[in-house]
């Protein structure tokens, strides 16, 4: 998973960042509108589930995901099971780690400030005079 993760290229992981981030701040967002903890930790997993199962990438996952896997790739035995050879893992190293996160994050930002926040924004605030550029 690690591998697949560094091999991806600038776009694809910016694009990924992005929709990701948008499914979990929208399950942040559903969680402070219900009521009860049950509620709460349903309308979280479906986003989240999404967020898995799309395998999008999200920098906080990744952060996790791909040290785990250059320290992985240090043992024969693991390396062994996964069916990976040392060509393949080429790229599963701290270069190749930034190469990811940093199209990673700023997808994240963008998704969650950009499609989340920024909507949520002029929904709720553009109209009521305490949006930025609102003149009385």
């Amino acid at each position: 998973m690690a591998q697949a993760k560094v091999n991806r290229n600038f776009i694809s992981s910016f694009t990924s960042g992005i929709l990701c981030n948008t499914l979990v701040c929208l399950a942040v967002w559903m969680c402070f509108t219900a009521r009860s903890i049950t509620a709460k930790v349903l309308v979280i997993l479906f986003p989240i589930s999404a967020f898995v199962a799309l395998v999008f990438e999200h920098c906080a996952a990744d952060m996790y995901l791909i040290p785990i896997g250059i320290i992985a790739s240090f043992n024969p035995i693991i390396v062994e099971t996964a069916g990976i050879n040392s060509s393949q893992l080429s790229q599963l190293n701290l270069a190749g780690f930034m190469k990811n996160l940093v199209p990673v994050t700023l997808g994240n930002i963008v998704g969650g400030v950009g499609f989340v926040a920024l909507v949520y924004y002029f929904i709720y605030l553009k109209g009521s005079g305490e949006g930025i550029g609102d003149e009385d």
